[in-house]
């Protein structure tokens, strides 16, 4: 039986849950996780001062724990967005439910993981759609992604998204080589999962990975209490910001705020992300 590593911000592994087989031990599986994401919502300001929602996220999911329905809003959308989500196979498909546009396919592994996703309107000219790669180790953890974009040039534009962790498993960066995502952790607060958030819908190819990891599908949990994170776009840093007030209530992560510097003129600006969980009946919560 192989050890589970004590991993933080929500919401587990696997949206088909992905069960260990004794006639196929070589998949080598992770263990699905008891609790997954519900709802995570954030909010930015200055000196804790709400501005208003910048991005919330419902999954409703059904008694198998798997989402059946997806609502979205960003700011910039200016109405949210309602998908229903259906499965044929190894694969999930999310449509919009006023428009029955599909916006995403999906096809899982064996263990319940993306293997690939296509993501079909990115809202930017000549990239649509965005058909993204994952790829993992031996042990299961992605390692990276390959998006492929703009199809209207031969080949489309192809950038690999690495995943970067140290030896506990946290992700110390993400970079396609123009984006790029740094963290740094306190490794004296070990603490249980919950969701972080590390990607952004601001990058429209990474809509598919954005959100598959909320519906638990793909790993990028830290196993330590986050203490920085620094945004990078095309060789400028936009921030780095502090990890602040983690509110830990019955071992789940429910809220932390993102700090970022101090401006003299309109104080610290603030993204507060708050998140809550469905546990399956009857177990114990693990995440």
């Amino acid at each position: 039986m192989k050890q589970i590593p004590v991993i933080l911000f929500l919401a587990c592994l696997s949206l088909l849950a992905c069960k260990k087989n004794p006639h196929f031990p070589q998949q080598n599986c992770p263990d699905p996780a008891d609790c997954q994401l519900t709802a995570l919502h954030t909010t930015v300001g200055l000196s804790r001062v709400s501005e208003g929602p910048e991005y919330n996220s419902e999954i409703f999911r059904g008694s198998d724990n798997r989402p059946v329905k997806h609502r979205g809003y960003l700011t910039g959308w200016g109405v949210p967005y309602v998908s229903n989500i259906t499965y044929s196979g190894n694969r999930l498909t999310l449509t919009d439910s006023a428009t029955a546009i599909k916006r995403m396919d999906a096809w899982f592994n064996a263990c319940g993981q993306p293997d690939s996703a296509t993501w079909y309107n990115t809202g930017l000219p000549n990239e649509i759609p965005a058909r993204t790669r994952y790829k993992y180790n031996s042990s299961k953890k992605l390692t990276s992604f390959v998006v492929t974009y703009n199809e209207s040039i031969p080949g489309g534009v192809v950038k690999e998204a690495q995943v970067i962790r140290d030896a506990h498993g946290n992700v110390l960066k993400l970079t396609d080589g123009s984006s790029v995502t740094e963290w740094t952790y306190n490794y004296n607060a070990p603490i249980k999962p919950a969701q972080i958030y590390y990607l952004t819908s601001s990058q429209p190819t990474w809509s598919a990975t954005f959100l598959l990891e909320q519906f638990g599908s793909i790993d990028l949990k830290p196993r330590h209490l986050p203490k920085t994170i620094a945004w990078n776009m095309g060789g400028y840093q936009f921030a780095t910001e502090s990890i602040a007030n983690v509110v830990i209530s019955s071992g789940k992560v429910i809220s932390y705020d993102h700090r970022t510097g101090s401006d003299p003129a309109s104080g610290v600006h603030i993204r507060t992300v708050t998140l809550s969980y469905q546990c399956r009946s009857g177990h114990p919560g693990k995440f």
